[in-house]
This record gives structure tokens, C-alpha cells and sequence, in this order.
């Protein structure tokens, strides 16, 4: 609205509208404005749409034969926040860690945070709280998620990550004393989640079925006589390798 004090004019003021554009948190672009309502940058009382959020600098320039004067206010135009949650690792049997995030206000204050953590452990599965703490998973599949507020509304980000559970071996062979042409065959009872195994035998003349199956055959067909070990190493993409004799 303008307010300008023309009084006492001997030629009509003529006015002057500049609009500057000085940055904006969310974006790197230039700033984007038009007059609307069939005004433009000669009315006395111009209308403005902001497409483009950021901070701008408006300027009226008053003008009359006694020359000219100037006055600039500062327009704030806010968007949604912008949120990202920072990766999450999987995890071996639990989880036990702080989430953190980055947030941008896009000009407008967070009015609100709001965390869902879903199925976590001896904890609330929701918080309010800029920073929640320490929260606690079990064996699974988890998804985390995180709303942030401001005037303009709201946006949401969420991860998914992973508790394996680590392996508890069980294994059994069908035998301790072969002789040359004999096999000895694995029974596995073993847990864990997404386990990979590998077999190897030394001394190493005794044919594997298939040394990363979990139940391979052991063929002593072109064996020596003596005595052999049997190794496996078993694990998981995230969990520790057990090595057993």
C-alpha cells in the first residue's frame, strides 16, 4: 500500500517500483516476481506475486518537481522446509543410536518437529523433540520418519535400515572316520539372518560339492590317509564371520 505524502504538488508525482532480490536459504536462483492485477512498476498501488521463495527488497521512488524520494522495504517469502535424515548402517542383533538430520527453514521458522520410529524398542515410537536421543531396535526391518513444519506447511523424509541377526552356528557331521571313496555330508541347524558361508578342508586333496553352499559334500574319493579339518566361516554382510574348525 502506498502511503506517500504528495501534498501541495505542482506536477503530478510520477512513482517508481523496483523490486531486488537478495537471496534466498533453499535455493541458488534468481528471484521470480510479476505485477498482477493489471499494475505495473508506474502505480500508485501495485500488486505483487512472489513465485519464488527468498528475501526481496522493494523500492518506491516518488518523484514531483521538487525531485525525488525514496523508501525500500524488505518482503520475507517462505516455501516448505526442507528435511533430510542423515543414513542410517544396519545393524548386527541391535540397534542403539542417535538419528540426526539436516533442515533448512526456508526462510520461515520450524514451527514443529515429528519423529515416527515405528516398531522400536522399550522406547515411545514417536517424539517431538528437535533431538530425540538415543532409540533402540531389535531384529528387523525398521523405517524411521521425520516431519518438520513451518507456516508453509509440512515436509516429510524417512530411511529404512536393517538389524540383521548374527550367526548361531549348529553343525553336525554325518561322520568323523571315513575311508577313501567315502563322503561326509553337513546337517545345518545353524540362524542368523542372510548368512553366507564357505568351506574349506586341509589338507586340501578332499572334493567340496560346493564350498558357499550351507550343507555342501565333502568327497574323499582322491584323499590321502591322515587326518583332515574341516573349516567353514560363517556371517552375514554386516554381522562378524565366525571361523570354525
Amino acid at each position: 500500500t502506498n502511503m506517500s505524502n504528495t501534498l501541495d504538488n505542482c506536477q503530478a508525482a510520477q512513482y517508481r517500483w523496483r523490486v531486488n532480490f537478495l537471496g534466498a536459504e533453499c535455493h541458488s536462483d534468481a528471484g521470480v516476481f510479476e505485477y498482477i492485477s493489471n499494475t505495473d512498476s508506474m502505480s500508485l498501488d501495485p500488486a505483487f506475486r512472489f513465485t519464488r521463495s527468498g528475501v526481496y527488497e522493494v523500492t518506491l521512488v516518488v518523484t514531483n518537481d521538487c525531485g525525488d524520494s525514496e523508501y525500500t522495504e524488505t518482503v520475507t517469502v517462505g516455501e516448505l522446509p526442507q528435511v533430510e535424515l542423515d543414513p542410517i548402517a544396519d545393524f548386527c542383533d541391535v540397534a542403539s543410536f542417535i538419528p540426526t538430520f539436516n533442515a533448512i527453514n526456508c526462510e520461515l521458522p520450524i514451527d514443529a518437529y515429528l519423529w515416527d520410529f515405528a516398531t522400536s524398542n522399550n522406547m515411545p515410537t514417536s517424539s517431538n523433540d528437535a533431538n530425540p536421543g538415543t532409540i533402540n531396535y531389535g531384529v528387523g526391518t525398521h523405517i524411521i520418519e521425520l516431519s518438520v513444519t513451518n507456516l508453509c506447511g509440512t515436509t516429510t523424509d524417512a530411511n529404512t535400515f536393517v538389524v540383521l541377526q548374527g550367526p548361531g552356528v549348529d553343525l553336525n557331521l554325518s561322520k568323523d572316520f571315513v575311508c577313501l571313496g567315502d563322503t561326509i555330508s553337513v546337517t545345518n541347524n545353524s540362524t542368523g539372518d542372510n548368512l553366507s558361508y564357505f568351506w574349506s578342508v586341509e589338507p586340501n586333496d578332499v572334493t567340496i560339492s560346493n564350498p558357499t553352499d550351507s550343507m555342501p559334500i565333502f568327497d574323499f574319493t582322491n584323499a590321502g590317509i591322515g587326518d583332515y579339518q574341516i573349516f567353514v566361516s560363517i556371517g552375514n554382510a554386516v554381522c562378524d564371520t565366525i571361523d570354525q574348525a
